[in-house]
């Protein structure tokens, strides 16, 4: 999961620096739609179930905001 969420980041990113929005709206919207995609995977990584010292639990709002910022950066380097 984390994998593909961070070949789309790389995708956003080559196209906003290379191919530019050609209007501020459109650089808005473009914005917007990663926005909205980021926090789609941020809910899906809340629904798994990950080994904890008591059983399982599922990975809490700010380790998954934490993974997806991880994968952001991680690609500016």
């Amino acid at each position: 999961m984390l994998k593909s969420f961070w070949e789309e980041s790389l995708k956003f990113d080559y196209s906003y620096v290379f191919e530019k929005p050609q209007t501020a709206q459109e650089g808005i919207d473009c914005n917007m739609a990663w926005t909205r995609y980021c926090e789609i995977m941020k809910q899906k990584l809340q629904k798994i179930e990950i080994a904890a010292p008591d059983l399982t639990r599922k990975i809490s709002d700010k380790e998954a905001k934490g993974l997806v910022y991880f994968c952001v950066k991680r690609q500016e380097r």
